[in-house]
């Protein structure tokens, strides 16, 4: 749980050692605690935030016969590591890093295609004067870069990558107004800085004789069916996997903790995390983002679920009492370094440093993968012609959750067919809603006009997504739309500050590779949305979440929406609306006397959209000084 950057001079000049300095101070700034380790080979500058195993940071070099450096560094963590140190002929206790550098003396370039685990890593081959850099499968290991005609830098930190006068903290302005209107959030490639790349999860990076080449190592595509005897193979396999998964991941000498919010993701792996840990003699504590309870419960809360995880497992579970700060401190961040603001878990991870927790366990991943809800099910069957199949799954899902079948039926399968598909609304309120708030952000005074020309010009940036195929195709969509990167790689940001590495089972590879083999009919089985991981968890948590109707999500909702909209009101009447206005890009306010006089009424209004969307402006207003 470090951090890696490396600087290449693409006119082979000696690196600027002022440069050099800003890292050193960025570095100290992000973990004092930590040391630095680096190389430098006059044009080549490669540095190291280092920390040790299970997600070890590191910066190690190998001399070759003729006197030529390999020089590796690496966020990362091995799931296969005896099998390669075996196949490779090093000792099991090789450090990972060398496994790496040996890796590619013996294979190439390709030995990327064999790593399983969460790892970002960039090896610099002196002989070649060549840069190799991989990101795994999903994106759990942040890894970005620049390429301008001064240099190219590769970094597994944002402020590593805009501390140095070789990269340009310039606002990418189409992509912000695609930020804004809500129709690309997160992409797999594409940071609202202009000049500043991720790299695509499961892709190398080759840079040699100042040529740039990006290319897939792995594809979602090339997942082979798995075909077993019966459904009770099937779960005993998912069992397995997400349990190895956990296993795996556990640290062994870190005090570890878990996410806990009543839902069937979280819960499964609070159990298994506890399970391991007692086997041990270990603690454990959970984590909710709901406050402490107080009076009456609603119905739909997720308390009642929480509390059952707690008495079955005898742990406690530790609720969040989010401060207004928290949430000013999030409204008040750069969107183009911060791409996630969630105020409740930057309290989480002060809960957990208190009870010094090091690693923090999330269920992040669940609902793309082998907990999918099998959404696209009922089309899928409707163009595979099993029309049978489709009526009978419409009445059990009628007869169990007490709904009218033809209710049923249109919403899973009528409204995606014309006529009904014809109209102009979308399929989903939500995005509706979203395009009527922005819409009427005209009447305040923002030029919508203006900001919709620009989202245009990125509109072939926007990356499918489609529900109306068949489950796989929508799972493999959602592996690779990247919000799911998104989330990790802020995270893991944010927790290497806090010392705390947080870590994502049902991201494991194996994991999701196995969710998009099985049959889809797993995720929509017997009347039940998730199936396959509501049954694999039958035994081992109460029935109130395995099959439970309600998660109990609106209250924590609700909870935050009020915790963003004091947070705003605080800052309307503390910083003018003039301040707003002047720090907005140019041509954003068609009318800056309508805007300053009727801006604050947006809060006003009881809409979540409006709300988000003065979320956003005032967001912006922070990418121009930060």
């Amino acid at each position: 749980m470090g951090a890696f950057v490396v600087i290449y001079d693409k006119r082979k000049q000696a690196i600027d050692p002022e440069s050099i300095r800003q890292l050193q101070d960025t570095a100290a700034e992000i973990r004092s605690d930590l040391k630095t380790v680096s190389f430098q080979s006059h044009h080549l500058y490669m540095m190291s935030l280092e920390t040790g195993e299970p997600l070890i940071s590191e910066l190690r070099e190998k001399t070759d016969a003729n006197g030529k450096k390999l020089v590796a560094v690496a966020d990362l963590r091995i799931d296969n590591k005896h099998e390669l140190s075996r196949k490779y002929s090093l000792p099991e206790d090789t450090n990972p890093v060398d496994l790496l550098l040996e890796m590619y003396r013996q294979t190439g370039d390709d030995f990327v295609k064999e790593l399983l685990g969460d790892f970002a890593f960039v090896i610099y081959d002196e002989e070649k004067d060549k840069l190799l850099s991989g990101r795994d499968h999903i994106g759990v290991r942040p890894c970005f870069y620049s390429d301008l005609p001064e240099a190219f830098v590769c970094s597994s930190d944002l402020d590593f990558m805009l501390a140095t006068s070789y990269t340009s903290d310039e606002i990418d302005e189409p992509m912000l107004a695609s930020w804004f209107m809500w129709t690309i959030l997160f992409h797999p490639e594409r940071l609202l800085y202009k000049h500043i790349r991720r790299l695509i999860p499961a892709h190398g990076l080759n840079f040699r004789d100042q040529n740039l080449l990006i290319s897939p190592y792995f594809s979602w595509d090339d997942v082979q069916p798995v075909r077993l005897e019966n459904d009770d193979a099937y779960l005993k396999k998912t069992r397995e996997l997400v349990e190895q998964a956990t296993r795996d991941r556990i640290s062994p000498n870190d005090t570890v903790g878990a996410h806990l919010s009543g839902g069937l993701d979280s819960s499964s792996l609070t159990v298994i995390v506890n399970r391991e840990l007692k086997k041990q003699n270990r603690p454990f504590e959970a984590f909710s983002w709901s406050p402490q309870p107080e009076g009456k419960e609603q119905e739909n809360s997720e308390y009642p679920l929480i509390r059952t995880v707690c008495q079955q497992e005898n742990i406690t579970c530790h609720y969040t009492n989010t401060p207004v700060e928290k949430a000013l401190q999030t409204l008040n961040e750069n969107p183009a370094r911060y791409s996630i603001g969630y105020p409740m878990e930057n309290q989480v991870r002060e809960n957990a440093k208190k009870h010094n927790i090091i690693q923090l366990f999330s269920g992040w991943g669940g609902d793309e993968g082998i907990a999918f809800n099998g959404r696209a099910y009922f089309m899928e069957l409707m163009h595979k012609g099993k029309v049978f199949t489709l009526l009978k799954e419409t009445i059990l899902r009628a007869r169990e959750f007490k709904e009218n079948p033809l209710f049923v039926f249109y919403g899973r399968v009528l409204k995606h067919l014309p006529p009904f598909s014809w109209r102009k609304r979308s399929l989903y309120k939500v995005w509706d809603e979203r395009k009527k708030s922005f819409e009427e952000l005209e009447k305040y005074g923002v030029n919508t006009e203006h900001i919709k020309k620009l989202a245009e010009q990125n509109r072939h940036l926007e990356v499918p997504y489609n529900e109306t195929k068949s489950n796989h195709l929508t799972q493999k969509q959602l592996y690779e739309k990247g919000h799911l990167a998104a989330r990790c790689e802020d995270w893991a940001m944010r927790g290497l500050r806090d010392n705390i590495n947080y870590v994502f089972p049902l991201l494991d590879q194996r994991v999701l590779t196995f969710a998009l083999a099985i049959p889809s009919k797993y995720y929509f089985y017997k009347g039940w949305k998730r199936w396959i991981y509501r049954k694999t968890n039958e035994k081992f948590l109460p029935p109130s979440i395995t099959w439970g109707k309600n998660k109990g999500e609106p209250e924590n909702i609700t909870y935050f929406i009020n915790l963003q909209n004091i947070a705003l009101n605080d800052i309307l009447v503390n910083q003018t609306n003039k301040t707003i206005l002047l720090s907005l890009p140019a041509n954003w306010i068609k009318n800056k006397q309508k805007f300053t006089k009727h801006f604050h009424k947006l809060l006003k209004e009881d809409s979540p959209q409006k709300s988000t969307l003065l979320t956003k402006l005032l967001k912006i207003t922070k990418t121009k000084n930060n």
